[in-house]
């Protein structure tokens, strides 16, 4: 379950930033990642290979303009 979760948050973060038309790289910077690799961490993020903390989840969302809730539910069947 946990894993299901990861991999939803890993997929609404990246369709998210595309919608908004944000690039890796201002979505990096915007949160205060460091200037030197904000595209490279924001890609891990949207790839499941790192595991985002809870504060950065935060920034994400501020910075989105969605609630931090979007990322971690998950669409219920029927």
């Amino acid at each position: 379950m946990i894993e299901d979760t990861k991999a939803w948050f890993c997929r609404r973060l990246k369709t998210t930033r595309k919608f908004k038309k944000i690039s890796q790289e201002q979505l990096g910077i915007t949160i205060g990642l460091d200037e030197s690799c904000p595209s490279a961490r924001i890609s891990r993020y949207e790839n499941g290979i790192h595991t985002i903390e809870a504060y950065t989840a935060e920034r994400n969302a501020q910075d989105l303009a969605v609630p931090l809730a979007h990322f971690y539910l998950t669409p219920q069947e029927p």
